[in-house]
């Protein structure tokens, strides 16, 4: 994702996203529904699984940050998502999966027929929209938990996740990534998104770099690693290596001071190649 042409980051890189395509083929069984932990705590950035430790130099950890706490809008002061309206399934949903979701979602409308409050609920009716492949829907659902809680940053990001990756719209996925960045400006994984959509989708070099380095100084502990090997991927994939190097050390420094002799050591091996 952020053009690390080192060997050993691409291979994390890809068993992440193996990884995460295993995670979602459990959710999509019932196994595992996050959405339940992301809504008791609607502040938070979305976290991944390793409780906070990372197993590589630029990719480390985007474990979640409390941001400011949510201004509430009154459910009944706005108008809900249809509960009966059909659901669009995508055209690569399998029968299987479609028979699954096609319970899981009609469960769902029917308990927010009786409880329309029911926050997370809600949250998971949109994934398994988007699990669907009814992007439309999913907007909906978001769109509407946003207006009610304009400062939930999770909700921000799906939406600029959404909008980015699904809708392309990136005018919408811009404004998104940054609210989100405001509503949780301690955590890393918004101005990293906002740095990809910057970098690959709007051609924008300058605020691709300029967005890591506003959050530099605002993210702490590991993720601060994650923007500054960010910083040193960039420049490495652009030629300027002594801005890679410099970002690179920076990082490497960071981990040494963590304990993480590890990740030093690998920040180290990736310095050495930028030498030669």
């Amino acid at each position: 994702m952020w053009g690390v042409a080192s060997g050993t980051i691409m291979l994390y890189m890809q068993q992440w996203k193996i990884a995460a395509l295993i995670v979602g083929a459990l959710i999509l069984l019932g196994v595992v529904v996050a959405v339940s932990n992301r809504a008791s705590n609607p502040t938070s950035v979305p976290s991944n699984t390793n409780n906070g430790t990372s197993t590589i130099p630029g990719t480390a950890t985007m474990s979640s940050t409390t941001g400011n706490a949510p201004k509430l809008v009154d459910f009944g002061l706005l108008q809900p998502p249809s509960l009966v309206k059909e659901v669009k399934y995508g055209a690569d949903i399998t029968a299987e999966v479609k028979l699954i979701l096609a319970q899981k979602i009609s469960e769902l409308r029917a308990h927010l027929s009786t409880d329309k409050k029911d926050y997370n609920t809600w949250l998971d009716l949109a994934i398994r929209y988007k699990q669907a492949g009814d992007f439309d829907k999913a907007r909906e659902v978001w769109e509407y938990l946003a207006a009610i809680h304009p400062n939930d940053s999770v909700v921000l990001h799906d939406l600029a996740d959404l909008y980015q990756n699904f809708l392309k719209d990136y005018v919408k996925a811009e404004s998104y990534y940054k609210q989100a960045i405001d509503a949780a400006p301690t955590a890393a994984t918004d101005y990293i998104g906002l740095h990809e959509l910057y970098r690959y989708l709007l051609k924008n070099p300058t605020a691709a770099v300029a967005i890591l380095k506003t959050g530099v100084p605002r993210v702490s502990g590991l993720q601060n690693i994650d923007l500054l090997a960010a910083l040193g991927a960039y420049y490495k994939d652009t030629g300027d290596t002594g801005n890679a190097i410099t970002y690179y050390t920076k990082a490497r420094d960071a981990a040494a001071k963590a304990g993480n002799s590890a990740f030093a050591a690998q920040f180290d091996a990736i310095i050495a190649s930028l030498k030669k």
